[in-house]
Protein backbone atom coordinates (compact mmCIF):
# COMPACT_ATOMS: atom_id res chain seq x y z
CA UNK A 1 0.00 0.00 0.00
CA UNK A 2 2.82 2.42 0.86
CA UNK A 3 4.53 1.72 -2.48
CA UNK A 4 1.30 2.42 -4.41
CA UNK A 5 0.76 5.75 -2.64
CA UNK A 6 4.40 6.70 -3.20
CA UNK A 7 4.20 5.88 -6.93
CA UNK A 8 0.95 7.87 -7.25
CA UNK A 9 2.50 10.88 -5.48
CA UNK A 10 5.58 10.78 -7.71
CA UNK A 11 3.37 10.51 -10.83
CA UNK A 12 1.19 13.46 -9.80
CA UNK A 13 4.25 15.51 -8.82
CA UNK A 14 5.95 14.63 -12.13
CA UNK A 15 2.91 15.67 -14.20
CA UNK A 16 3.31 19.18 -12.86
CA UNK A 17 6.76 19.36 -14.48
CA UNK A 18 5.83 17.88 -17.87
CA UNK A 19 4.86 21.28 -19.27
CA UNK A 20 7.68 23.03 -17.41
CA UNK A 21 9.73 25.57 -19.30
CA UNK A 22 13.23 26.04 -17.95
CA UNK A 23 15.31 28.73 -19.58
CA UNK A 24 18.90 29.87 -19.24
CA UNK A 25 20.54 33.06 -20.41
CA UNK A 26 22.94 35.74 -19.40
CA UNK A 27 25.77 37.88 -20.66
CA UNK A 28 29.53 37.98 -20.77
CA UNK A 29 31.44 41.24 -21.15
CA UNK A 30 35.00 42.48 -21.42
CA UNK A 31 36.23 46.03 -22.07
CA UNK A 32 39.72 47.44 -22.25
CA UNK A 33 41.10 50.79 -23.24
CA UNK A 34 43.41 53.74 -22.66
CA UNK A 35 42.05 56.34 -20.22
CA UNK A 36 44.42 59.14 -21.32
CA UNK A 37 45.18 58.81 -25.06
CA UNK A 38 46.53 62.41 -25.38
CA UNK A 39 49.17 61.97 -22.69
CA UNK A 40 52.20 59.74 -23.27
CA UNK A 41 51.34 57.71 -20.15
CA UNK A 42 49.78 54.33 -20.82
CA UNK A 43 46.97 54.63 -18.30
CA UNK A 44 44.57 51.81 -19.04
CA UNK A 45 41.31 50.41 -17.83
CA UNK A 46 39.79 46.95 -18.12
CA UNK A 47 36.63 45.33 -16.84
CA UNK A 48 35.10 41.88 -16.95
CA UNK A 49 31.51 40.85 -16.17
CA UNK A 50 29.76 37.49 -16.13
CA UNK A 51 25.99 37.36 -15.58
CA UNK A 52 24.29 33.95 -15.90
CA UNK A 53 20.55 33.58 -15.37
CA UNK A 54 18.20 30.61 -14.99
CA UNK A 55 14.43 30.70 -14.80
CA UNK A 56 11.29 28.62 -14.77
CA UNK A 57 8.00 29.43 -16.55
CA UNK A 58 5.14 28.55 -14.27
CA UNK A 59 2.59 29.62 -16.91
CA UNK A 60 2.67 31.56 -20.19
CA UNK A 61 2.25 34.76 -18.16
CA UNK A 62 4.36 34.12 -15.04
CA UNK A 63 8.07 33.29 -14.59
CA UNK A 64 10.45 33.01 -11.65
CA UNK A 65 14.22 32.81 -11.74
CA UNK A 66 17.54 33.87 -10.35
CA UNK A 67 20.36 35.95 -11.82
CA UNK A 68 23.99 36.05 -10.70
CA UNK A 69 26.51 38.78 -11.54
CA UNK A 70 30.27 38.72 -11.14
CA UNK A 71 32.27 41.89 -11.84
CA UNK A 72 35.97 42.73 -11.89
CA UNK A 73 37.47 46.09 -12.88
CA UNK A 74 40.96 47.59 -12.92
CA UNK A 75 41.95 51.18 -13.72
CA UNK A 76 45.38 52.83 -13.78
CA UNK A 77 45.12 56.16 -11.91
CA UNK A 78 48.79 57.08 -12.36
CA UNK A 79 51.66 55.07 -13.83
CA UNK A 80 52.38 53.71 -10.32
CA UNK A 81 48.87 53.51 -8.80
CA UNK A 82 45.91 51.40 -9.83
CA UNK A 83 42.36 51.00 -8.62
CA UNK A 84 40.80 47.53 -8.43
CA UNK A 85 37.16 46.63 -7.82
CA UNK A 86 35.41 43.30 -7.67
CA UNK A 87 31.91 42.34 -6.72
CA UNK A 88 29.08 39.90 -6.98
CA UNK A 89 25.31 40.03 -6.88
CA UNK A 90 22.42 37.60 -6.64
CA UNK A 91 18.88 38.51 -7.63
CA UNK A 92 15.88 36.17 -7.39
CA UNK A 93 13.04 37.59 -9.47
CA UNK A 94 9.47 37.14 -10.66
CA UNK A 95 8.05 38.36 -13.99
CA UNK A 96 4.46 38.77 -15.10
CA UNK A 97 3.12 39.46 -18.59
CA UNK A 98 0.21 41.87 -18.25
CA UNK A 99 -0.38 43.08 -21.85
CA UNK A 100 -0.09 41.25 -25.17
CA UNK A 101 0.00 42.77 -28.65
CA UNK A 102 -0.01 39.83 -31.06
CA UNK A 103 3.45 38.28 -30.80
CA UNK A 104 4.69 41.00 -28.42
CA UNK A 105 4.18 41.19 -24.66
CA UNK A 106 4.81 43.78 -21.96
CA UNK A 107 6.36 42.25 -18.85
CA UNK A 108 6.67 43.59 -15.32
CA UNK A 109 9.51 42.30 -13.16
CA UNK A 110 10.34 42.45 -9.46
CA UNK A 111 13.66 41.34 -7.96
CA UNK A 112 15.20 41.12 -4.52
CA UNK A 113 18.88 41.82 -5.20
CA UNK A 114 21.78 41.57 -2.80
CA UNK A 115 25.54 41.30 -3.18
CA UNK A 116 28.93 42.42 -2.05
CA UNK A 117 32.19 43.77 -3.29
CA UNK A 118 35.59 45.15 -2.58
CA UNK A 119 37.38 48.26 -3.87
CA UNK A 120 40.98 49.23 -3.38
CA UNK A 121 43.43 51.90 -4.48
CA UNK A 122 47.08 50.94 -4.43
CA UNK A 123 47.70 48.83 -1.32
CA UNK A 124 44.53 50.04 0.47
CA UNK A 125 41.36 47.94 0.29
Amino acid sequence: MKKTILVMLVAVFGMGFVNAQIYVGGSLGFTSGNTDPENGDKLGTSSFSFSPEVGYSLSPDFEVGIALEILNEKEDLTPDTESKSSGWGLAPYARYSFVEFGKFSVWGSAALAFGGGETGVGDNT
